[in-house]
Formats: C-alpha cells, sequence, structure tokens
C-alpha cells in the first residue's frame, strides 16, 4: 500500500513540474514576442489573419503608387507560439520582401531572415473575404519557378 501511494505522489510531482514547465515556456514566448512589437505593427493572431493595424497594408499601397519609399512589419505567431516577423521594404523602385523565422524553434535548415525582391504588391476584395499579395518575386529557394507568381500573406473575412 506505501508504494502505490509513493507512486502517485511521483506521477502527481512530475505532472506539477510539466504543467508549471509548459506555462513557464507559453509565458516566456509570448513575453520576447510582445517585446518586439512596435507602434504601427500590423499583428495577428493565427498565420495569416489580420488583427490590428491593417490599414498600414492600405498605406504601403498608396506609397507605392506614389513612388514613395515605404515599410510595413506584421508580426504573426507559429502554431506553437514562436515569432514570425515579415517586413516591407519599398525603396522607389522594388519591394523587398523579408522573412525573418529566426525565432521559430521548428524553422529547421530554414531558419534566419531572407530577403526576396518583387515587382508588386497588391490587394484583392473577394465576396467573403480580404487578401494581401506580393508577386513578381524572385525566390531563391525556388529559382525561376517562383517568378511572377502571386504569394498571399494575408487574407481576413471581411466584416
Amino acid at each position: 500500500m506505501e508504494n502505490r501511494t509513493r507512486v502517485k505522489r511521483v506521477i502527481i510531482g512530475i505532472a506539477i513540474v510539466l504543467v508549471l514547465s509548459c506555462a513557464y515556456i507559453y509565458a516566456s514566448k509570448n513575453e520576447k514576442n510582445l517585446e518586439t512589437s512596435k507602434e504601427g505593427d500590423i499583428t495577428t493572431e493565427d498565420p495569416g489573419m489580420a488583427l490590428s493595424n491593417v490599414n498600414q497594408l492600405d498605406r504601403f499601397i498608396d506609397d507605392i503608387n506614389a513612388k514613395r519609399e515605404s515599410e510595413v512589419r506584421m508580426l504573426s505567431n507559429t502554431d506553437e507560439g514562436d515569432l514570425l516577423i515579415t517586413e516591407l521594404i519599398y525603396d522607389g523602385h522594388k519591394i523587398i520582401h523579408r522573412y525573418d523565422n529566426s525565432r521559430d524553434d521548428l524553422a529547421g535548415g530554414f531558419m534566419g531572415v531572407r530577403d526576396t525582391v518583387c515587382t508588386g504588391f497588391g490587394k484583392e476584395e473577394l465576396e467573403t473575404d480580404i487578401r494581401y499579395y506580393i508577386e513578381g518575386c524572385k525566390w531563391k529557394d525556388a529559382g525561376t519557378a517562383g517568378t511572377g507568381q502571386k504569394y498571399y500573406l494575408l487574407a481576413f473575412p471581411k466584416s
């Protein structure tokens, strides 16, 4: 009987340690993500789903049309809570798509910051949703196969 009680206590102790360590990891990742957020950033809860400052993308389109230099930054989290940063930088001639997954613990061999030159950025309004995309990108990983195709950065339901 005494061994059963001891085993139960050990199992309960292990369970408590696991729950507390998971809570610590979750809190520290969220704290790290909040530290990198700046005023005006487009933040999302899930990858591809906008929550705040989406109007910054419309301003970015206006700046491109007016040939004004402009930048916009989008923050999202992976399913595990790791931070992903996407920056769009317009220099008056071309758009640089900067993708940073250096904080993604599961990124594997593709971890880091990558820049891609693109020729266009736009917005599609469909019946049920709004989508923002880049196009004419020269993806280094895809060679010329990725050139000219639309790549959707953000989509969300119309309100």
